[in-house]
């Protein structure tokens, strides 16, 4: 199975036990963070009790017989109640309320109550609870995104590094084998000339030893090759039995890359600062709360409703019940008739008058743990170019080599390929054939290591700045990443 690395981490996102695990912990995490904010939003319910039992003796004085008498009371109640919320952008509440119940006391009486009715709320000369609420949440779940984007791409980053040695590995045993082959046909045409004289027994076997050396290299490659793999199958969640090859462009652009943009693009992206702007978006709320508590601040309640409370026992038909008239039993369609109107304003205020300067400690508690917030947001943001500049400079320092290499290893090949025909010609020695071929392998190394390691520079800056330089995009932001960086199920904060 041939795999390139965007096909591997595609799998590994699937099946790997890395993945999953991340994916799993996130989802829970963003689950719960995703109900609290639901929780602010609109919501109804309703409860029912079906039925309410109480039995009790209670002791009641009498003033008819100047004593105390205790009386057995039993109840039962069955109620319903409903109630639909709806939160305003003022900070307040609007709800509709209704509740029926039927009381029974035995021995006295039955009644069925119904209430209806709506109730507004709204604080005043105080912060808006509900807006603060609300955003506290969404940045909740913002920062739970970010921080489970860092981590899948520190996870993504690992797999690269996993990816691109095992490519690494596979083409040096691809160029040994190569050369091995080669010199099994240079050592056969060597025996030739050997036998016409044409080649010494010293050449032939320095040919030879070159030959064995080779032959032991590849047995050893091959083996390690084997634990490479199944390594890298293990990392992606692949089954042990498939034959596995990693494939890549060796060929490619480097990034052209300033360091101003790469810091530019940490201190915008990076998790670290976008969580430091919730942690200072927050405080600030905290600080409007302490204030608001050292002030005047009140409360407004409205209600207005219908409200009907009946008897149970007998319903005659809109006439008077002694008139002989049949009775018959309809308590429910008599309570949802005739309602009495309610209606109610409450204005509540409060004002501090004496805290002994609890209020002004607490403020400056806040203002003091504000500064302490920034200053470290400081020192984050310095640290980060720090990561930023050793990353960037990495880079170019691979992309230098990666450049230098890539002709080295050109013009080796090419050296190698001459040495090949002269040898085979009689125009060089031995000796020399062997230099040329270790001067072609050492120099395929070279480029495949700074292949190799320019590749994880990429991906390391990616992850310091959260910034995709070859596609110009970000990795928090863009809908491309919010599905691959959470496993296959796209991030809406607006859901």
């Amino acid at each position: 199975m041939e795999l390139t690395f965007d096909q591997s981490l595609e799998i590994a996102m699937r099946q790997a036990y890395a993945f999953q695990s991340q994916e799993t912990s996130f989802q829970s995490d963003y689950l719960g963070l995703l109900s609290s904010e639901a929780s602010l939003k609109s919501n109804a319910s309703m409860s029912f009790l079906l039925p309410s039992f109480d039995q009790s003796i209670t002791e009641q004085y009498s003033f008819s017989t100047d004593s105390y008498r205790f009386v057995d009371s039993q109840r039962l109640r069955f109620q319903a109640t409903m109630r639909i919320n709806q939160p305003l952008i003022t900070g307040g509440n609007f709800s509709l309320n209704a509740n029926l119940y039927h009381l029974n006391q035995y021995g006295k009486s039955k009644k069925y109550v119904g209430r209806l009715y709506l109730a507004f709320e709204q604080p005043i000369l105080q912060p808006n609870e509900q807006r603060n609420a609300i955003e506290r949440a969404r940045m909740s779940l913002t920062n739970t995104q970010f921080t489970h984007a860092t981590r899948r791409l520190t996870t993504i980053s690992s797999q690269s590094n996993i990816f691109y040695d095992l490519f690494r590995f596979q083409n040096q045993i691809d160029l040994k084998e190569e050369i091995f082959k080669q010199y099994s046909d240079i050592y056969t045409r060597a025996e030739e000339r050997n036998r016409t004289g044409r080649l010494d027994d010293t050449e032939l076997l320095q040919l030879q030893v070159d030959l064995e050396n080779l032959g032991s290299d590849l047995l050893r490659l091959r083996a390690d090759r084997q634990n490479r793999e199944a390594t890298f199958k293990q990392n992606i969640g692949l089954d042990q039995a498939l034959g596995v090859r990693a494939i890549a462009e060796l060929d490619i652009v480097p990034l052209s890359i300033t360091l101003e943009e790469a810091k530019n693009r940490g201190l915008e992206n990076r998790t670290e600062m976008r969580t430091f702007a919730f942690q200072v978006r927050s405080q600030e709320m905290s600080i409007e709360n302490v204030k608001s508590d050292g002030r005047i601040k009140g409360e407004i309640k409205i209600t207005f409703g219908f409200d009907n409370s009946v008897d149970g026992e007998l319903f005659y038909n809109g006439q008077n019940p002694f008139q002989g008239s049949s009775y018959y039993f309809d308590p429910l369609r008599n309570i949802l008739q005739s309602y009495d109107r309610t209606r109610s304003i409450v204005l509540t205020l409060k004002m501090p008058v004496l805290d002994w300067g609890r209020n002004a400690a607490r403020l400056e508690e806040e203002y003091i743990s504000f500064e302490r917030l920034k200053n470290s947001q400081i020192n984050t943001a310095r640290n980060i170019e720090k990561e930023i500049t050793d990353a960037y400079y990495t880079l170019e320092e691979t992309k230098e080599r990666l450049v230098v290499t890539k002709d080295a290893r050109s013009n080796a090949r090419t050296v190698y390929d001459m040495s090949v025909t002269q040898f085979n010609e009689g125009q060089i020695s031995a000796q020399d054939l062997r230099l040329a071929k270790n001067a072609y392998i050492s120099s395929l190394d070279s480029y495949l290591n700074a292949y190799v390691e320019y590749r994880s520079a990429v991906v390391n800056l990616t992850r310091q700045t959260m910034w995709d330089f070859q596609n110009e995009i970000s990795i928090t932001d863009d809908e491309m990443y919010k599905t691959m960086l959470s496993g296959g199920n796209s991030i809406n904060n607006n859901n």
